[in-house]
This record gives structure tokens, sequence and C-alpha cells, in this order.
């Protein structure tokens, strides 16, 4: 049970991206992005748009990283815990024996089976890094077209063009 524990909580470090360097550096990029566009002058247009095609592979890099890293964790953290839930079922009239047969051994299984479960709650961190990537990338993707509304035609003609395709929206759309 000793080891199920130490698993499951290091799955719980290992699973929360804002203690995986590559996730913190995306955020931090996209952060940073957000403001260039919000300078609106050429030169952090620019700059932004130069860097936000690296942004995208970066991305997606610090994302498959931290969801193998997360991953392996799981896995460890599962294989932890089903032992205990092995070991606990297969003993189980030695450790009520042990107690005084005071059916401590049913207690055993269901505090080893309720923590084996426990790794499995972190399948949704992934989902949930997956979401926050999706985010920042939109939160500075609509900051640079929101931007270019109120620039001039040349300044805007440039922020439009290092935007990814489907999120150039129409001119004459309502967006």
């Amino acid at each position: 049970m000793e080891q199920c524990r130490e698993q499951i909580s290091e799955t719980s470090y290992s699973c929360d991206e804002k203690n995986d360097s590559g996730m913190s550096g995306i955020a931090n990029t996209a952060s940073q992005l957000s403001l260039m566009f919000g300078q609106q002058t050429a030169g952090s247009i620019q700059a932004a748009c130069s860097k936000m095609a690296s942004f995208s592979s970066a991305a997606n890099a610090a994302v498959a990283a931290y969801r193998l890293n997360c991953q392996s964790a799981i896995t460890s953290c599962r294989s932890a815990c089903d032992q205990a839930v092995e070991f606990a079922q297969q003993n189980a009239a030695c450790l009520d024996a042990a107690a005084g047969g005071t059916g401590i051994s049913r207690q055993a299984v269901a505090s080893a089976e309720n923590s084996a479960k426990r790794c499995n709650d972190f399948d949704s961190k992934v989902q949930e890094a997956n979401q926050a990537i999706n985010n920042f990338a939109g939160t500075m993707q609509n900051a640079a077209f929101f931007v270019s509304k109120i620039l001039p035609e040349t300044l805007r003609a440039d922020l439009l063009k290092c935007l990814p395709g489907s999120l150039v929206y129409p001119k004459s759309g309502s967006r």
C-alpha cells in the first residue's frame, strides 16, 4: 500500500502540467505573443509572426512529452496499486488472523481498490493539458485577429498572413 500511495503522489506531480517545464514554457510563449500582438507596432507584429510558426510545433512537442510522462506515471501507479489489491485479496486470511479475526482484510481490499481507482483519475489531466494549450493558442490568435481590426492596412495584411488559414476570418463576416 505504501508503494501505491507513493505512486499516486508521484503521478499527481507528473500529471500536473504546472510542474512540466515544457508546458509552462508554452504558456509563457503564448502570453508573450499575445502581448506582442497587443503592442500594435510593425516590429512587434513581425516578431510575433516569426515566433508563431514555431509556437505550434513547440506546443505539439510539449504536449506530446507531457502526455508520455504522465501516461508513464499512470501506468506505474496502476501497477503498484494493482499489486496492493492483489496482495490484500490473496492474504485476506493472514491479515484477519494478524488483526485478531476482525475482518480487517475487507477494509484492506477496499482501501487498495479505492487507491487503484485514483490512478485512473489522472487520465483526465492529459485532456486538460491539451485544452489548456488550445485555450492559450486561441487567446493569442483571437488577440491577433482583433488587433488586426484596428491596425493600418499595411500592418493588418502582415498580421493576417501569419495566422493559420483556419483562423483568418472572412473580411465580410460578422466575427
